[in-house]
């Protein structure tokens, strides 16, 4: 979140070397495809997150199970695939609940909110994405609640809702600036006040 990925991926690398249990290092396998993407690397970052994946399949359904499935349909959603990520994450929410995870099914609402938006339906995608940010403020960590801070104000623009999508991008930088992050992280906030 400050700008050394290289660090950050170099640690959760030996860590995962380091680990038998194979729920955490489906967990590792996820935060190293996150680090991945974020670096552009975009092959590797899938690679990481069809391992986990299968770490996952089979197993009884978990928080991890929903975590990873709706990880792998962000990714899925960021090369471009929108319309093919609709069926899914709806099946994403629905994993999420049946398992208490709640910022999984934010993640997942997110992602089915912009798939909705990028396919037509900016209405009813920015009211997805905005469910999905609320529970993220709720329970998601600081990445989480960037990225669907980041997300609803670029929904709410494509609704043509310019002055509600400013609002929210103000907020994201100032919860930013809270955490010392407003330079490394708050690019594309910023870009959504413009």
């Amino acid at each position: 979140w400050v700008g050394d990925a290289g660090t950050a991926l170099a640690l959760t690398r030996a860590a995962l070397k380091a680990e038998d249990d194979p729920q955490d290092r489906a967990e590792l396998l996820e935060q190293i495809a996150d680090i991945l993407w974020d670096e552009g690397n975009t092959e590797d970052a899938h690679e990481a997150l069809a391992e986990a994946e299968a770490i996952t399949r089979g197993r009884p359904e978990s928080r991890l199970s929903a975590t990873i499935r709706a990880a792998s349909l962000h990714l899925q959603l960021l090369a471009g695939d929108h319309e093919a990520v609709l069926e899914p994450t709806r099946e994403a929410i629905a994993l999420a609940q049946r398992v208490g995870a709640s910022a999984a099914e934010g993640r997942a609402r997110v992602t089915r909110g912009m798939a909705l938006s990028f396919s037509g339906a900016v209405d009813e995608g920015a009211e997805e994405v905005a469910r999905g940010h609320e529970m993220l403020t709720r329970h998601g960590d600081l990445d989480d609640r960037r990225r669907a801070s980041s997300n609803l104000s670029f929904a709410l623009l494509m609704a043509g809702r310019t002055g509600q999508a400013c609002d929210v991008a103000l907020e994201g930088l100032a919860f930013l600036r809270r955490h010392g992050l407003t330079a490394s992280e708050g690019a594309a906030l910023s870009a959504n006040t413009i």
